[in-house]
């Protein structure tokens, strides 16, 4: 399966504390020198049987010289989210 700029991806994420999810990757910029995706959560995830509701974190991948990549993230929280997710 190729990545595509506007393509979704589908994953699956097994975890012995939380079990099972369901991942959207969104191709949101695909090139030879920037990679960005977001995840978004198709099924509640849990942790210690907790929801931690809406979190999305989204990926910027960049090429820098030569071979050496950047990485970076952001990650925002819905209302919903946890207390866990956002710490406060």
């Amino acid at each position: 399966m190729r990545m595509r700029e506007g393509k979704a991806l589908y994953l699956e994420q097994a975890d012995n504390l939380s079990g099972m999810a369901t991942y959207r990757m969104h191709m949101a910029e695909v090139s030879a020198d920037r990679l960005v995706f977001d995840l978004e959560e198709c099924q509640c995830h849990a942790l210690f049987f907790v929801t931690l509701g809406e979190i999305q974190p989204i990926y910027f991948l960049d090429r820098e010289i030569g071979w050496r990549l950047a990485l970076y993230s952001m990650v925002r929280t819905g209302r919903n989210a946890s207390r866990l997710a956002t710490g406060t």
